[in-house]
């Protein structure tokens, strides 16, 4: 199976466990009722700001929403969602540039403190691309955010 085609499946089941119409799933997550209805047909791939919100409605992993873990676990604490973000960023396949280059208009969270988060954590893994700091100071970082971070949603 696919990654759009697992990402289609979780939003779908995602909606007939919540009991939603498309309608009420769409408003919740703020998109149409055409897209939500796109992305579970697999016409489209949400984007990254919509796979953030839905993890906040509905309080489910990131990994869980792509396919890269079978056990729907919800997330109780911040520092739980930021390392299924970093995690899930980390792949060789996705296009940083791209999701987090757009400009101060992408908000990958509604939280200012996770949106300034990304922000250095951008910088940070840039450096570490870069081979400008090694591994163990990249990694040293994101242990210290997931500690200062480690407090319920």
């Amino acid at each position: 199976m696919t990654e759009k085609n697992i990402i289609s499946q979780r939003i779908k089941e995602l909606r007939f466990n919540s009991g939603l119409k498309q309608k009420e799933f769409a408003k919740k997550i703020s998109v149409s009722p055409a897209s939500l209805s796109a992305y579970e047909t697999t016409v489209k791939n949400p984007p990254i700001e919509v796979l953030c919100r839905i993890v906040k409605e509905f309080n489910v992993t990131l990994d869980w929403l792509c396919g890269l873990d079978n056990k729907i676990r919800k997330m109780g604490k911040f520092s739980e969602m930021i390392k299924a973000f970093v995690e899930i960023a980390e792949f060789e396949t996705l296009d940083l540039e791209y999701v987090f280059e757009k400009g101060p208009h992408l908000r990958i969270y509604t939280c200012g403190e996770l949106n300034y988060f990304f922000s250095e954590w951008i910088k940070i893994y840039k450096l570490y691309k870069n081979k400008t700091i090694d591994n163990s100071l990249y990694e040293a970082w994101v242990e210290k955010q997931l500690q200062e971070h480690n407090y319920k949603i």
